[in-house]
């Protein structure tokens, strides 16, 4: 029996992301192949050239990837509730600093602080009318998630605390209304990126042009914030160090896409600082803070 063998056209591509869950870069490498044959043919009816399958193995291989960015950046979104809010350490760790005196920035960390304050008076409302000060909020918009009963009784509306000692309100109960009824303040972090078009993110291929990705960049769902001593400050901001990446990625023989590519960190009203600089003033507030209450 004769046996007829078509030659193959093939091509790799591989897509590499950041895995939310545990911060490891990962990769996976997907073959897409048609073979030439005389069965293989287009709108036309005529045989298909290598020309023709290289082009539709490209816009395969194209789509695979948009598939699987899709998939990481859910991925990453859908690990938001269970996340600790860093602290101003862990936050500034890697990213660029800067003292707010004016501009859209100012008008933004004023927002920002009045939005916390609103939410936190109903957080407290709500804790007042249920006899509670030990309470479990969201650390993504400061809505209050569940509370912590005093002694053995729990509310009838409520369910039994879980093994942290957390009852969160039942189904189809008004205090389940009345919790999901709160509106919480506005992920800093997605405002400051979209007011100042800061990327929060990298698209890169290597020198071949096989392998493409995409990764986050700075802190996970806290990439860009705030800090202030007080309501009427000082402020500072800060954002990831987009430059600083994009240098790093391209010494790795990897080509960036925009907008990271060509991404200044300019903004108005801003000045940039060293972290120590900032540890300073909080030093000098705290230590004027304590002259105070020894005058008192």
């Amino acid at each position: 029996m004769t046996r007829v063998h078509f030659a193959e056209v093939s091509i790799k591509r591989t897509f590499r992301w950041r895995d939310p869950a545990t911060g490891k870069t990962r990769q996976e490498t997907k073959k897409f192949w048609q073979t030439i044959s005389p069965f293989k043919t287009g709108a036309d009816g005529s045989p298909k050239t290598r020309g023709q399958i290289m082009f539709e193995l490209e816009q395969q291989a194209r789509l695979w990837i948009l598939r699987k960015e899709n998939d990481a950046r859910d991925a990453a979104q859908r690990k938001v509730t269970e996340l600790t809010h860093p602290t101003d350490e862990e936050a500034m760790a890697g990213n660029a600093i800067f003292m707010i005196e004016g501009g859209k920035a100012i008008e933004l960390v004023k927002q920002h602080i009045a939005e916390r304050q609103r939410v936190a008076a109903e957080r407290k409302e709500i804790a007042h009318e249920l006899g509670v000060e030990d309470v479990y909020i969201s650390n993504m918009d400061g809505v209050l998630l569940g509370v912590r009963f005093k002694g053995d009784e729990v509310h009838p509306d409520f369910k039994k605390p879980d093994r942290k000692g957390i009852s969160f309100p039942k189904a189809r109960t008004l205090w389940k209304e009345r919790f999901d009824a709160q509106r919480g303040f506005p992920r800093q972090s997605v405002v400051t990126a979209e007011t100042f078009d800061v990327p929060l993110s990298i698209k890169y291929s290597d020198k071949e042009g096989d392998g493409h990705g995409w990764r986050c960049i700075g802190n996970p769902f806290n990439e860009c914030g705030f800090l202030y001593l007080s309501v009427d400050g000082p402020y500072a901001m800060w954002v990831p160090d987009v430059p600083s990446e994009v240098a790093e990625a391209q010494a790795r023989g990897l080509t960036i896409e925009e907008p990271a590519k060509s991404f200044k960190l300019e903004f108005e009203g801003c000045k940039r600082i060293e972290k120590e600089e900032w540890d300073i003033l909080v030093a000098q507030h705290k230590l004027a803070r304590k002259h105070a209450q020894a005058a008192t």
